[in-house]
């Protein structure tokens, strides 16, 4: 198991025997993480609030329960997508709205670059998060969960009931369709980047 399975486990069962601050790590570390992956099943980001809140709610209640989850990360995005399908079943609604993310602002701000520079990493940026926005709705979910929020795609085929297989084949096929998208605006495979001096924080997610 790896080490971020094994602390949120530890995690869990420290709050299963109701400490606070531990539930508030929790909290403070998935929240923003779920409405995002919430909002790729509802089409208001205010829906998505509301059930990743009511979801941490029901967790909090339940606290007595956790430590006997076998792996918490995977539990987590579950009960996110059960909650959003409930919602969708309860509120008539059966629209797909896909996320449409960009790279952590973070990440873009992590290197010092001249007013030129900036401008091109914005416009790169910006070809990029079109690119990823034009993908298949669960292609793009399945980029997202796996390049953008680090799941490794046996965990995505279990939230998403699908086979490893199905994951991995949606994954290369995204990367190579963003490759090919930003080889025809950069006139070169940015696979190369390291040759070109460019922000290579904008391409380290794609291989």
């Amino acid at each position: 198991m790896a080490e971020g399975a094994i602390e949120l486990k530890e995690l869990f069962k420290v709050i299963s025997l109701g400490d606070k601050k531990a539930f508030d790590s929790l909290f403070n570390n998935y929240y923003v993480l779920f409405i995002k992956f919430a909002t790729s099943y509802l089409k208001q980001e205010e829906d998505a609030d509301e059930v990743v809140s009511e979801l941490f709610v029901r967790l909090w209640l339940k606290r007595t329960e956790l430590d006997k989850i076998v792996n918490p990360k995977v539990y987590l995005y579950v009960s996110v997508k059960n909650a959003c399908l409930n919602f969708i079943r309860n509120t008539s609604k059966n629209k797909f709205n896909a996320l449409d993310e960009g790279l952590d602002a973070q990440q873009a701000a992590s290197i010092c670059y001249s007013p030129e520079t900036i401008m091109e990493d914005k416009q790169l940026q910006a070809k990029l998060d079109q690119a990823v926005s034009a993908l298949p709705e669960q292609r793009k979910l399945i980029f997202t969960m796996v390049k953008v929020d680090g799941l490794k795609c046996r965990e995505v085929a279990e939230i998403l009931n699908l086979s490893v297989r199905t994951v991995e084949g949606q994954v290369f096929k995204a990367v190579k369709t963003l490759a090919d998208e930003l080889t025809g605006y950069l006139g070169y495979n940015p696979a190369t980047v390291a040759k070109h001096k460019l922000n290579v924080n904008l391409f380290y997610f794609l291989f």
